[in-house]
């Protein structure tokens, strides 16, 4: 929830900003925003890792501390048909896993 605060504050204090990806190398993300960011690194939930494509929104969010750490928490979600609760895999070249609510499991549109 700290996050959502966060991301939806007011002003120049709210720690964050969005630009669009321009590449990737290894594990850290180019971002052109209103920096550049060179060797942003990523931050995803523990099991799931992910490179954005380029052109993809993303989310830079600032942590506080000794210094500065910039870290791309992710990138804004495609406009997609799915319930509350349910859960959409999708990489760039067109694979999907899809959680349905009623049980189901959708791998590459056919249900298992």
């Amino acid at each position: 929830m700290w996050i959502s605060q966060k991301i939806t504050g007011q002003g120049s204090d709210s720690g964050h900003q969005m630009g669009k990806v321009t590449g990737s190398a290894g594990n850290v993300v180019l971002l052109q925003g209103d920096t550049e960011y060179k060797t942003l690194r990523l931050a995803s939930p523990y099991g799931i890792t992910s490179l954005p494509p380029e052109g993809a929104v993303a989310v830079v969010l600032t942590a506080g501390g000794d210094g500065r750490q910039d870290v791309c928490i992710g990138t804004r979600v495609e406009t997609v048909s799915i319930e509350p609760g349910e859960i959409l895999l999708k990489s760039a070249g067109g694979a999907s896993v899809y959680l349905r609510n009623n049980g189901d499991v959708v791998i590459n549109g056919r249900t298992v």
